[in-house]
């Protein structure tokens, strides 16, 4: 949900003053309008009976080739070597290109992005409660760090 505010909130300065900007209140709009459409996806994905995968974030940024893998086996496609060479070629020059602007960032003493749900006044109890954690439940999906 932070990350998802962090976003909004970066788009919002595209077009607006910083000083019209209401963090509170953006906060507090993304985490309802994300826990109507969070709950609604699932009843739409049931509704267009089209092939639909569940994976969580976390599960992706520790072990992303272990999750293409899942789903490759979930519709039974054919996870070649050769594709697996190239998903993990590509993983490779990412991380060095994410640590290259790390480390000129951190020259000046600039954080690659971060957020907090306190940034945009919610709490642990909001995004444990409602539609959100109803979601939450559903998919099993962790609380967030951010």
């Amino acid at each position: 949900m932070p990350s998802l505010c962090s976003l909004v909130k970066s788009l919002f300065q595209l077009y607006y003053e910083n000083e019209s900007r209401d963090d509170a209140l953006l906060g507090k709009r993304v985490k309802e309008l994300s826990a109507k459409y969070l709950i609604q996806a699932v009843d739409d994905i049931k509704e267009s009976n089209l092939p639909c995968s569940h994976i969580h974030y976390e599960d992706l940024i520790k072990d992303p080739v272990s999750v293409v893998k899942k789903i490759y086996a979930e519709y039974n496609w054919d996870f070649s070597k050769e594709y697996e060479d190239i998903l993990n070629n590509y993983l490779k020059e990412n991380l060095a290109d994410r640590e290259k602007t790390k480390l000129k960032r951190s020259k000046d003493k600039d954080v690659l992005h971060h957020y907090t749900p306190e940034e945009f006044s919610l709490t642990t109890e909001q995004l444990s409660s409602d539609s959100f954690a109803e979601y939450c439940r559903m998919f099993d999906v962790p609380m967030s760090r951010n």
